[in-house]
């Protein structure tokens, strides 16, 4: 059994109005006696890999509502989505929802095996913030100010994942483990070490 020392924890609310508590490693570390916790997993690996997922799942959502949107209001005599601009900005999200589904897939693959690596699940959850932030922002052009409206889902989704792109490894945090990772393994090391081999 683990007490947490809750007292000594960051408070705070994220951009949707959700209570967040944020625990120092260290601090859980002390809590710990300094001993490593018998999990059979790495935490943080998989808090980023069912972050992702959550994620994933809400840009659908948002993309499937989107296309909904665009098929359906109607603009000049003809629906939204006949206009090349909207079917660029669509194209754009899907895009992005298709990358972070096949980076989970292979992060989720590889931890079925037992191979998952740190820059796996990185790459999951970095890619997953990525296209939360692109998904938003296109879905948002597209529904313009209804988007917003209370009585509207969308911003309900999109504020959530905005949200939860600084949970269990911010943007910017995972960018800059992964380009350390990419430059220790030097010109010859990249290649094996994104394909996950050894050298």
């Amino acid at each position: 059994l683990l007490a947490l020392p809750l007292e000594r924890a960051e408070r705070w609310r994220a951009l949707d109005g959700s209570p967040r508590l944020r625990l120092d490693p260290a601090v859980l570390g002390e809590a710990a006696g300094n001993r490593r916790l018998p999990l059979p997993f790495d935490l943080p690996a998989m808090g980023g890999l069912l972050t992702a997922a959550a994620m994933l799942g809400a840009m659908e959502w948002v993309l499937a509502t989107v296309v909904d949107y665009a098929n359906t209001r109607k603009q000049f005599g003809r629906p939204l989505g006949k206009f090349q601009a909207i079917q660029h900005q669509i194209a754009e999200a899907a895009s992005e929802v298709a990358v972070s589904r096949a980076a989970l897939e292979a992060a989720l693959a590889a931890a079925d095996a037992g191979t998952l690596t740190a820059l796996d699940a990185d790459a999951a959850k970095l890619q997953a913030a990525r296209a939360a932030g692109a998904v938003a922002e296109r879905a948002h052009q597209v529904m313009g100010a209804i988007g917003f409206t209370e009585e509207h889902g969308l911003h309900h989704f999109t504020k959530r994942l905005w949200a939860w792109r600084d949970d269990w490894g911010r943007q910017s945090a995972l960018e800059a483990r992964i380009g350390r990772a990419a430059c220790r393994a030097g010109r010859d090391g990249l290649w094996p070490l994104l394909l996950g081999e050894a050298l």
